[in-house]
């Protein structure tokens, strides 16, 4: 009897360990004793909880630009390769914008770089704010943002472009330093411009 109270809590931790191992920190250790084993199975729980966190904060970091807070090139990737596949099983189009801040290395330069991250955070909350028919904004690369957004119909004129665009007409202050910002934009659409 006592071998079997003690081996079967044993188990039951193994067990908890072996998902562990396999990164499945979902199923909590479910031993309510008052003894060593019990604690043992809280900080089993306590572990699962704080590896989750870790392993979540790093998925989001890979994923995320910090300047602006959006998705990164990665991320957008990944969403654009899920969204050609179901453009093409659903026979819908969609459009990838990508707009390129000029004179950025430039504003860097002068106004220096914490400026300069400051100007794309600006930016990145104005296109989200602006844009809501997107998929996904994304900084694409230190001067770029990435769009995904569906395509709009016969139109080959997608009015969201024209708001960025006016956007772009009245600076951006920063730190009261108003800052002129151009900008170019580019398009490819799905399945006009292949996949």
């Amino acid at each position: 009897f006592i071998a079997g109270s003690v081996a079967k809590p044993i188990r039951t931790l193994d067990a908890a360990a072996r998902r562990i191992q396999s990164g499945n920190y979902k199923e909590k250790v479910a031993l309510r004793q008052q003894d060593e084993i019990g604690r043992l199975s809280e900080t089993f729980n306590q572990m699962m909880d704080g590896i989750a966190d870790r392993e979540a904060k790093i998925e989001y970091q890979s994923l995320h630009d910090p300047a602006s807070g959006l998705p990164n090139r990665l991320a957008f990737e990944r969403r654009l390769d899920q969204a050609i596949a179901e453009a093409v099983t659903q026979k819908t189009g969609l459009s990838v914008y990508l707009l390129q801040i000029g004179r950025f290395s430039e504003i860097n330069n002068t106004l220096g770089h914490d400026t300069g991250e400051k100007l794309i955070a600006a930016l990145g909350a104005t296109l989200r704010s602006i844009v809501k028919q997107a998929d996904i904004i994304a900084r694409h690369s230190s001067s770029m943002f990435a769009l995904l957004m569906p395509t709009t119909g016969d139109s080959k004129f997608n009015p969201a472009v024209e708001r960025i665009l006016d956007m772009l007409n009245e600076p951006i202050n920063i730190e009261g330093v108003a800052i002129d910002v151009t900008a170019w934009i580019g398009e490819a659409c799905y399945p006009d411009h292949g996949t």
